[in-house]
């Protein structure tokens, strides 16, 4: 079996089509020998556990504003024949009102459920364009044809708009704004990758040895001083640091999801002490709270987590998230914008 009727196989069983068994399990056999369907596979399995996709908030408000501007409109038109004619006409039913109560939060939830198409299209791309897709155009959309939304999305569409529209308001935190409701986890930065403290005894590799050293107070009294790095050479996703008194704590590299890979946060500037919040690197301008002047907001990442990249920017080379996610986000709720590279 070619990789294309694999793929096609694959679509059809992911899309509820009725296929072969025989079929299905050569197209499973093909996958076993071929990494660029076997990624092709991963990504319609992991596609049926993707977070559901929002409408922007400011193209919610818009909707809202037009329609609102088109109510008053006709509301007005009765006085503008009164003051023409020197009459109001036929009298008219009363109408107390074209826009009740009810309508804003129901219709943000439908312009939403409609709007996350698109944006659900967009991310589906992105993921299959990371697996390396190669197949028909066709067929990709007939697998995208299958992604359907409903009330409950909607629903919860209507809500996270509104709670983006509180921070285009300046209610989320600023840059240059210092953190108040929790402290930073213990986080030291070296080579530009920050890494978190595991808070347990975590056993150093036979192959790790002196890689460097970072500046870190380890919560220590003394202060911020240089300390040694013990690291696999391979595999720096864990390191460990040397202490004062001679013994070794373990960090792990904080890390996050988009696709197929892993990004992990980095940074050019210190972190001299536990309960510093990492920042953007120094390359990039202060962010304001919808990413402007520095990064466009393209897509959300695995934990439906909205990311940004710089314009023209391309989510494979890294991406932005913006401050204030829950504190069990690998971000932790930091405060200020964060950037996100590929793992190597």
């Amino acid at each position: 079996m070619d990789c294309l009727k694999a793929a096609e196989t694959l679509s059809a069983a992911y899309d509820g089509v009725p296929v072969e068994p025989g079929l299905l399990d050569r197209a499973h056999a093909h996958c076993a020998t071929c990494p660029e369907c076997a990624a092709f596979a991963e990504t319609l399995a992991r596609m049926g556990h993707v977070a559901p996709p929002r409408a922007p908030a400011p193209l919610v408000e818009r909707i809202i504003e037009a329609t609102r501007a088109e109510a008053d409109a006709l509301k007005a038109a009765p006085a503008r024949q009164t003051a023409m004619f020197g009459t109001a006409g036929p009298a008219q039913p009363s109408r107390r009102g074209l826009l009740p109560s009810w309508w804003q939060p129901r219709m943000t939830a439908f312009v939403s459920a409609a709007a996350v198409l698109l944006v659900g299209v967009v991310a589906s791309l992105a993921l299959i364009g990371q697996a390396g897709l190669t197949g028909s155009e066709a067929d990709l959309e007939q697998s995208l044809d299958s992604y359907t939304i409903d009330a409950t999305v909607a629903d919860d569409a209507g809500d996270r708009g509104a709670e983006e529209s509180a921070e285009a308001l300046g209610e989320a935190p600023a840059e240059d704004a210092p953190s108040t409701t929790m402290p930073a986890p213990p986080y030291v930065m070296w080579n530009e990758t920050v890494y978190v403290h595991t808070g347990e005894l975590l056993e150093i590799p036979s192959e790790a040895t002196t890689q460097g050293v970072t500046v870190s107070d380890l919560d220590d009294p003394e202060g911020p001083r240089e300390r040694a790095v013990i690291a696999d050479p391979d595999d720096p996703a864990t390191i460990f640091v040397r202490t004062s008194n001679g013994g070794v704590m373990g960090f792990e590299r904080v890390v996050r999801t988009l696709g197929l890979r892993e990004y992990a946060l980095v940074t050019d500037q210190a972190i001299p002490a536990f309960g510093t919040w990492p920042r953007l690197p120094s390359r990039f301008e202060t962010a304001e709270a919808d990413g402007s002047p520095a990064f466009t907001l393209i897509g959300f990442d695995d934990l439906n987590v909205d990311v940004y990249v710089p314009p023209a920017g391309d989510m494979a080379d890294g991406f932005a998230v913006a401050p204030g996610t829950s504190p069990d986000d690998p971000a932790a709720g930091n405060p200020y914008w964060t950037w996100w590279e590929p793992v190597p």
